[in-house]
């Protein structure tokens, strides 16, 4: 039983550590993209293009959580009204971002469009619950080779579970 319980203390404590010294201070920002360029024939952002601006569409401060299953980030009251008010945001590229570094990219894109998305993107209206859901499509899925899915991406889930914004 003793060693057992010194296993899992270990475990702990391992982890605590690599949230304290390899994680601490690092944030994941949405940027919105300067320039890039796509496939042919398609929404799919070639990601050695990518130019970040210097805007942030969406601080780290502003994320509360991230739930893993669903894709969604809440976001704070702040953000979605910003959103919600920018006139030209719906088809804006935009990159998630640890530390300079993109992770992945995708588009703002409402609900209403009538064109077809084959690459992440975020229905960025409000509906109430201040969920941004990131998808592989609109509007529907494209799932295979089409789009890179990076949603849970290692480093974005161990970022947001040392901060405790992940959600199961």
């Amino acid at each position: 039983m003793r060693l057992i319980l010194l296993i899992v203390s270990l475990a702990f404590i391992s982890c605590s550590k690599k949230c304290e010294l390899e994680l601490q201070g690092k944030r994941l920002d949405f940027y919105l993209l300067e320039q890039y360029k796509t496939k042919e024939q398609s929404f799919s952002i070639l990601p050695e293009t990518a130019v970040l601006s210097e805007v942030k569409a969406i601080s780290y401060e502003e994320i509360k959580t991230y739930n893993k299953k669903s894709h969604c980030f809440e976001i704070d009251n702040k953000a979605i009204k910003r959103l919600n008010h920018e006139p030209f945001i719906h088809s804006k590229a935009f990159a998630v971002v640890i530390d300079g570094e993109i992770i992945y990219t995708g588009y703002f894109w409402a609900a209403f469009s009538s064109a077809i998305c084959d690459w992440t993107n975020i229905d960025y209206l409000d509906y109430g619950n201040n969920l941004l859901c990131v998808k592989l499509g609109y509007p529907t899925d494209f799932y295979g080779s089409l789009v890179d899915d990076q949603r849970n991406n290692e480093k974005i889930l161990d970022l947001l579970d040392c901060d405790g914004k992940l959600k199961d």
